[in-house]
C-alpha cells in the first residue's frame, strides 16, 4: 500500500520548470511589469505621444504572448501550483490589458491635467 501512496505523491508533484520555463516566467511576473512601470514614468516626464507609446504597448502584447507560451508550451502554473489553463490565460490577458491601459492613461491624462 505504501507504493501506491508513494507513486500518487511523486505523479502529482508538479514537474521541474527548466531554465527557459523559469526566465519565461519571471519575465511575465516581474520584468515586464517593472519595464510597464518604468515606461509609463518615462511617458509622462515626456508629456507627448512617442516611440515610448508603441514600446509600452508592445511590452503588454509580449506578455500576454509570453503567458500564453507559458501555459501552453513550457506547463505554466498558477499561484497555486495548479496546472494553469487558457482561461487562466484570458483572465491575465484582460486584467494586464485593463491595467496597462489605466496605467497608460493616467501617464498622459495626469500631465494634461497638471499644465491645464
Amino acid at each position: 500500500m505504501s507504493n501506491q501512496s508513494e507513486s500518487k505523491h511523486i505523479a502529482t508533484e508538479p514537474a521541474p520548470i527548466g531554465c527557459f520555463g523559469l526566465v519565461v516566467r519571471m519575465i511575465w511576473l516581474l520584468a515586464g511589469n517593472a519595464v510597464l512601470f518604468l515606461l509609463a514614468i518615462l511617458i509622462f516626464q515626456k508629456r507627448v505621444f512617442s516611440i515610448l507609446d508603441a514600446g509600452f504597448w508592445a511590452v503588454v502584447a509580449s506578455l500576454v504572448l509570453l503567458r500564453y507560451m507559458d501555459i501552453t508550451r513550457l506547463k505554466g502554473l498558477t499561484s497555486d501550483s495548479e496546472p494553469a489553463t487558457l482561461k487562466h490565460w484570458r483572465v491575465y490577458a484582460i486584467r494586464l490589458i485593463v491595467a496597462s491601459a489605466v496605467l497608460w492613461g493616467l501617464a498622459h491624462g495626469i500631465p494634461y491635467l497638471i499644465e491645464h
